[in-house]
């Protein structure tokens, strides 16, 4: 495809971006949603978006209203990207299929935590985005193993997109390391995939391969803050290559001595150029909300992608993770609303641009 099919390309699919664009929840409707008490006040309101039509459709079903809510942001979601993925063409469609794998990432992890947390495949389910390469029957696959050993091992047989250990070495590194170092093997393997994917030259291919590698960044700082919780794992073990900002030297520099781990911090999210606040890094009680928090800054980069080409995957990228980010929020607004969690407390895990 030559330059000039590679601008209609995106023109064509960017022009349908816009209009998608413009129904997205914005942070005066997260306002309303959070205010309103009742599960039933919130299909009310969820009643008047763009998520109508795929409730309705299910507000006869089985379950719960949460339940029932949460099926239909789903199915919103998979309808969106359906129709993505049919506008499509040539480059575009390429470098979105390979950027969406990070949700297969995303999705096997949040099964592994799951299922060590020992929570419902109901509950699992309706936090899984299946939007990568992995679709909704292979996910629901995994969720329906009834143990983790057999759920870790039917892992090496799935058929993922980036070459995976064996079924039996995934095994071997989940009982030598856990979830952290299984979880660390997938995503290296993820990266060490798709930047070989990604090599091409234009707008474009710049953009995708400075998403990566932010996402890669993400990944080592998460993980070496985990590890620093844990005895006898060094985290330098763990490291991914092919980052933006974090090299193996300062990523060692980072997470040698826990105590001053704190104070570093900031340095690497001022390398990062990520939208995050300093104060917002004062490490919280739980590693997740501080995951969430670095994830939220990431997210605001990456939206202003838009800005950079008109005629780039930058608008596409860009419209695609706020569709995602809104019903991870809507979700987490509704786990809270099910389990009486405090308002304050749920606004630090919603990222609203």
């Amino acid at each position: 495809m030559d330059t000039t099919e590679t601008e209609l390309a995106y023109s064509h699919i960017n022009a349908r971006m816009a209009g998608m664009k413009g129904i997205l929840l914005n942070e005066k409707d997260y306002e309303i949603i959070l205010s309103r008490d009742d599960i039933s006040s919130v299909i009310s309101f969820l009643n008047a978006t763009s998520y109508s039509k795929d409730i309705r459709r299910i507000s006869n079903g089985a379950g719960n209203g949460t339940g029932r809510i949460k099926e239909g942001l789903n199915r919103n979601l998979h309808s969106v990207f359906k129709r993505i993925n049919k506008i499509a063409e040539g480059e575009p469609k390429i470098l979105l299929s390979t950027l969406l794998g990070w949700w297969d990432i995303y999705n096997i992890k949040t099964i592994l935590r799951g299922r060590q947390n020992s929570r419902s495949e109901e509950e699992i389910r309706y936090l899984l985005v299946a939007t990568g390469t992995l679709c909704n029957r292979r996910l629901i696959g995994l969720l329906q193993e009834t143990n983790l050993k057999s759920l870790i091992t039917s892992l090496g047989y799935l058929g993922f997109p980036c070459s995976l250990p064996p079924a039996q070495r995934l095994l071997e590194i989940y009982l030598a390391g856990g979830s952290i170092l299984l979880e660390g093997q997938i995503e290296k393997a993820y990266f060490e995939d798709v930047l070989k994917k990604v090599n091409g030259e234009g707008s474009s291919s710049s953009i995708a391969i400075k998403i990566i590698r932010s996402q890669i960044d993400k990944a080592n700082i998460i993980t070496g803050l985990k590890i620093t919780n844990k005895d006898g794992l060094d985290p330098e073990a763990y490291f991914i290559d092919g980052g933006e900002h974090i090299s193996i030297r300062l990523h060692r520099e980072l997470f040698k001595d826990k105590k001053k781990l704190a104070e570093k911090l900031p340095h690497i999210i001022r390398m990062g150029k990520w939208c995050i606040k300093e104060e917002d890094l004062r490490t919280p009680e739980r590693i997740s909300v501080l995951e969430r928090r670095i994830e939220m800054g990431m997210l605001k980069d990456l939206f202003q992608t838009s800005l950079i080409d008109t005629y780039s995957i930058g608008v596409i990228i860009s419209y695609i993770w706020r569709k995602v980010n809104e019903v991870i929020n809507l979700n987490t607004i509704l786990h809270g609303r099910l389990n009486g969690i405090p308002n304050e407390t749920i606004r630090e895990l919603l990222v609203v641009i």
